[in-house]
């Protein structure tokens, strides 16, 4: 059975959970160098979150034009 897609702002939120996720781990990790690869993932997917959010302003002002 397929799935459903998630909108934008399922994903958007979903973006949200991970990189919280990949901080709670990346502070809970001792070696530095994984820790830090837990903090880069954690970033992408903020930059992720910042991307998809653009997109969505962007959308809803050119629903109001």
């Amino acid at each position: 059975m397929a799935q459903t897609p998630l909108t934008d702002v399922e994903r958007c939120a979903h973006y949200r959970q991970l990189a919280v996720q990949f901080r709670d781990w990346a502070a809970s990790e001792s070696n530095q160098q994984a820790r830090d690869g837990l903090m880069d993932m954690a970033l992408q997917y903020d930059r992720l979150v910042i991307e998809l959010t653009t997109k969505i302003d962007q959308a809803i002002r050119a629903k109001r034009d």
